[in-house]
């Protein structure tokens, strides 16, 4: 509790109020392993963060690749679009976006997904 009222007490924080660093590297020291419970926290947060960054772009590379088909062969089968949405992998959809670029009919994508997605 103390650490509250020490940490938000006006005195504080600087003029565009944030809390002063000399006052959090306090706060921060007067907890139980406090250096390293901050650096798991931080830790943890960064390995959120790339997470939820990855999954979105993720998502918008399935987006583009879909768009990329509906574009060039004007129908995209619902399994197939279903299939390249398990793909998770950035490099993976980067592969598959080229190869959507390549192919000559939505079958040999449909096979190049197929090819890709089987168990190694």
């Amino acid at each position: 509790m103390s650490i509250k009222v020490g940490l938000f007490g006006s005195n504080n924080f600087g003029r565009k109020g944030h809390i002063l660093p000399d006052i959090a590297k306090e706060a921060v020291k007067s907890l139980p392993n406090g250096d390293e419970t901050v650096e798991t926290a931080a830790y943890q947060l960064r390995q959120e963060g790339i997470q939820i960054g990855e999954a979105r772009g993720a998502k918008e590379i399935q987006s583009m690749i879909h768009e990329l088909l509906q574009e060039r062969f004007d129908v995209i089968q619902p399994v197939l679009a279903e299939k390249v949405k398990r793909v998770e992998s950035i490099e993976t959809l980067k592969l598959l976006f080229r190869q959507a670029l390549k192919t000559e009919s939505m079958q040999e994508f449909n096979r190049v997904v197929d090819r890709i997605l089987q168990p190694l």
